[in-house]
């Protein structure tokens, strides 16, 4: 079998460096790893999500509207299409953006993550209670005002953090 990589010269000695043989190549290897990553491989697969949560609240509205309840039917439809916006709207983000809120360094960066992800969870968390609700049958205000207000302040804060909508 031939020896198709490239080889690295002591330049202290002139021969090869028997750890500097590589084939394909440790550094090709990485590239085509993280070009699997770019964006312009991912395609669609960022939209998979946005469009589940749309496709839920259109299904669950058409199942609401078929008993006839439809102004909750409008109402989780609403809703998870404002969070279908809103994971749409956070589908490039690579990471998370760090503020002088939150100071620098690693606790910084891990305290951001958890504010981050506890907002996640609760609108989440809200969005399944308004969705639930409203296919049992339930009341859906206590519901309806926390989720607008998740969403009003999250709309806000992306606007004075200087990303727009």
């Amino acid at each position: 079998m031939a020896d198709t990589g490239a080889r690295i010269v002591d330049a202290r000695t002139g021969r090869p460096r028997r750890s500097a043989v590589r084939w394909p190549g440790k550094r090709r290897i990485m590239e085509d790893v993280l070009m699997w990553f770019a964006a312009e491989r991912r395609g669609g697969r960022r939209w998979i999500v946005p469009c589940l949560a749309l496709a839920a609240g259109v299904a669950v509205a058409a199942v609401l509207a078929a008993r006839d309840r439809t102004g909750a039917g409008l109402a989780v439809l609403a809703v998870l299409a404002a969070y279908a916006g809103h994971l749409a709207y956070r589908r490039d983000e690579p990471a998370l953006p760090i503020s002088a809120a939150f100071g620098s360094g690693h606790r910084a960066r891990a305290h951001l993550r958890a504010a981050a992800i506890t907002g996640d969870v609760l609108v989440a968390a809200l969005v399944g209670a308004v969705v639930v609700q409203a296919l049992r049958g339930g009341e859906l205000l206590p519901y309806l005002w926390p989720a607008a207000l998740a969403g009003v302040v999250y709309t806000l804060s992306a606007m004075v953090a200087g990303r727009g909508v």
